[in-house]
């Protein structure tokens, strides 16, 4: 090996070692950052006190934040109480002001894909413990709802489609945990409360129309006009 040869091999090995290094570091903040918004109070959104109480709240993460001209896709007068990259302990404070003191008919409720996300990029220990809490939180969300006398409509969880290459390399895979999230949402359908389960909405052939997402994790215009027409199903039966 020549002087040459041996000058850019020791550069490419110190450039691959800082790439390396740089990836790990980076990993560890988003993490850091993601475990952030599992803190409860994170984030709030606007008061409307004042403001008439709406037919329905659709409340949750960036997948309630996103449904927009809910009113004329569900054809009543909708409150969006949605906030990007929230997560289940966070949606649980804030449910009184921002669900319950609103006094709908109906709240929509997206929650639960941001804690999965997060949990999927731990060790088994602290997976199992933020996918248990996000499964008891979403339940005593329902349950005050249900207290209040406001009728809760619970569309099922989607896993991520086609996560881009960074996201690829910093998620590990939820679907494990999106299934058992599914299956116990599904367990509290009965009085008062729909499950909606989106596979039947946003599937053809048995994988997710990709058509449905605008990226990994958020619904296209014609996603929504889908899941809005299922959710008129469900409210005008």
């Amino acid at each position: 090996m020549t002087k040459r040869q041996k000058f850019w091999s020791r550069v490419t090995v110190v450039l691959l070692a800082s790439a390396i290094v740089a990836f790990f570091a980076a990993r560890a903040f988003y993490i850091e950052y993601r475990l952030g918004h599992l803190e409860p109070g994170w984030a709030s959104v606007a008061d409307r006190s004042g403001a008439p109480s709406p037919d329905i709240v659709i409340f949750g993460d960036s997948r309630a934040a996103n449904f927009r001209g809910a009113d004329a896709l569900l054809g009543r007068g909708v409150e969006i109480a949605g906030i990007g990259g929230d997560t289940t302990p966070n949606m649980l404070v804030r449910l009184q002001k921002d669900v319950i003191e609103r006094k709908p008919d109906a709240v929509i409720i997206f929650a639960g894909i941001n804690d999965l996300n997060t949990a999927s990029m731990l060790e088994d220990g602290k997976r199992a413990g933020i996918v248990a809490a996000a499964q008891a939180n979403l339940a005593a969300m329902i349950a005050a709802c249900r207290e209040a006398g406001i009728e809760v409509i619970i569309p099922s969880v989607t896993p991520p489609v086609q996560p881009d290459i960074a996201r690829a390399l910093l998620w590990g895979d939820s679907s494990p945990d999106v299934e058992a999230l599914n299956e116990r949402l599904a367990e509290l359908n009965g009085e008062g409360v729909i499950y909606l389960p989106l596979e039947m909405v946003l599937m053809a052939g048995g994988e997710y129309g990709r058509e449905n997402f605008v990226d990994a994790l958020h619904y296209s215009p014609l996603g929504y006009e889908r899941i809005a027409a299922a959710l008129r199903g469900v409210m005008d039966d």
